[in-house]
């Protein structure tokens, strides 16, 4: 609800100010005079104030000037003199400071609610169009910066390989063979960043091409489990898998639902600890119209209050076993692209959790037909 601060020195007047703002659905808080106004301001934070000119103490004029020029965070807020004795001086001097605009006395209710939503309409399409202009630099910055990162990325792990298969002789001291690995890994590692990022864009604004064909959902699990299976036997983490039916075909993009589940997986992997266990669950729902892709892991858990946090790019929710967050390193990007991924199939992406109690994610999927 937008809130509007009432300044006025006569109280019978702030009281019918503020009455008919309430009855027009505005929030309201009042101060009798610019000092008591100045706290109120810094408080509140209010969405618009009507401030009368002429008070005793400090005026309206000078309330302005100190919020000018001591709280600049201030200053979007949209501020309106109201006042029986404003003269050109008091107009230019308001103007000066940064006044929205003035209403005069005896207070014509209409014309003040007008100019109420006119104001506080201009600040909302402001705001609107500054939001854009950040959303596209950063759409513009994401899209070129991965672009320019695989190049040099395809240098080193081309490189990497070279060394690491000792191409040109050996290489002497074994630390080197195994740097070079190190190097490898680190570099594909931050191509597959690159590669979600580009992914993500491409899903937000509608250009991800699919290649829809017959996908057998069991053969595409086993595969998912294989890739992380030496991740997992270092932690000791049990993975299983079942399917329901023998024939589990779908009609999809099955490399992008294998990326989908890829990412879900390998995060429960991570972060479910050591001695976790793992299961992937396969089953046809409204006899093969569509089919569930269910994976539980028995870790830590997402304290409900992180569950949307954790859907949101570049975030990790807080509700992780910490020693595990910062043990394993991770962009945010895993569970957010598996969702984007998911709905662009037009599944449905589901996440179950509560602190102590694992997670679970479903993935409903329909026949892309």
């Amino acid at each position: 609800m937008v809130k509007v601060l009432c300044i006025e020195d006569e109280e019978a007047l702030r009281h019918d100010i503020v009455e008919e703002l309430v009855d027009a659905g505005y929030e309201t808080a009042e101060a009798r005079d610019g000092a008591e106004g100045l706290r109120a301001i810094l408080a509140h934070k209010p969405d618009l104030v009507l401030c009368d000119i002429t008070m005793p103490g400090m005026t309206g004029l000078e309330l302005l000037e100190r919020l000018r020029n001591d709280h600049p965070e201030c200053d979007a807020i949209p501020f309106l003199f109201l006042s029986a004795l404003a003269g050109r001086k008091d107009i230019v001097a308001g103007r000066e400071l940064g006044a929205d605009d003035y209403l005069t006395k005896p207070v014509d209710y209409e014309i003040l609610l007008a100019t109420l939503r006119s104001r506080l309409g201009q600040v909302q399409r402001l705001d609107r169009l500054h939001k854009e202009d950040i959303a596209k630099l950063r759409e513009s910055i994401l899209r070129m910066l991965p672009h320019e990162l695989r190049t040099p990325l395809n240098h080193i792990l081309g490189y990497s390989e070279m060394i690491d298969s000792e191409m040109f002789g050996p290489l002497g001291h074994p630390n080197y063979k195994e740097y070079a690995h190190l190097i490898h890994a680190s570099g594909s590692r931050l191509l597959g960043i690159v590669e979600d990022v580009l992914t993500l864009l491409d899903v937000s604004t509608g250009e991800l091409v699919l290649h829809p064909g017959d996908c057998d959902l069991a053969d595409m699990v086993q595969a998912c489990i294989a890739g992380v299976r030496d991740f997992a036997e270092r932690s000791e983490t049990k993975l299983y898998w079942k399917a329901e039916n023998n024939d589990c075909t779908l009609y999809t993009d099955c490399a992008l639902l294998k990326r989908a589940v890829d990412v879900v997986v390998l995060n429960a992997v991570k972060f479910s600890g050591p001695n976790a266990k793992i299961e992937v669950l396969i089953r046809d729902l409204d006899g093969g119209a569509k089919w569930e892709i269910r994976i539980r892991d028995n870790g830590p858990g997402i304290a409900e209050d992180e569950l949307e946090r954790v859907m949101e790019p570049f975030t990790q929710g807080g509700g992780r076993d910490d020693r595990m967050t910062r043990t394993h390193e991770g962009t945010g990007l895993g569970l957010p692209l598996s969702k984007a991924l998911t709905e662009t199939l037009r599944g449905d992406f589901q996440l179950i959790s509560a602190k102590g109690k694992g997670t679970t994610v479903i993935m409903t999927m329909p026949h892309l037909k």
